[in-house]
């Protein structure tokens, strides 16, 4: 393939991927766990059911779930800012590719962080849970993990997994 083919198929890959980015970067704009005071609710609930969560259990989860969102919401911000910040650099000048780099880098920087909060907020989850509820939701994952195997996984692990 041709550089400037090559090119062209970045340029529509990072077209196609700029909408879903900014949507993420707003998590109570996306359906999963860390989505607004609705969805967080929805999620919760369906989880207090399936594993028998206490009432203590239920308000410890919707304080994490408050607490991840808050943490992981700057990140976000953070993250489309440095995208915007990428798509307005001009391909022409001299500096492109460094400054894409440097962009890039804080991508990446931003990105670890919020990995590592996602962790630390399901080993809080985990902490809060008993041996049985733990026993459960692995089979949970489980049950995914097949279904996703023998029918596709049509949303990647964008809803995080646990909660």
């Amino acid at each position: 393939m041709s550089k400037g083919m090559k090119t062209l198929w970045l340029a529509a890959a990072l077209a196609l991927t700029l909408p879903s980015l900014t949507a993420m970067a707003d998590p109570g704009m996306m359906g999963g766990p860390m989505s607004g005071h609705h969805g967080m609710h929805g999620c919760t609930d369906r989880m207090a059911k399936t594993l028998g969560l206490t009432d203590a259990q239920q308000k410890q989860v919707d304080a994490l779930h408050e607490q991840t969102r808050q943490d992981i919401r700057p990140l976000w911000k953070q993250k489309r800012e440095n995208m915007r910040k990428m798509w307005a650099l001009n391909p022409d000048d001299k500096n492109y590719v460094s400054e894409v780099k440097e962009l890039a880098e804080k991508q990446g920087d931003l990105t670890e962080k919020m990995i590592v909060a996602r962790a630390q907020s399901r080993a809080k989850f985990y902490a809060i849970l008993t041996d049985a509820q733990k026993t459960k939701l692995k089979q949970m994952h489980e049950e995914r993990k097949h279904m996703r195997h023998h029918h596709g996984d049509m949303h990647g692990d964008m809803h995080g997994g646990d909660y």
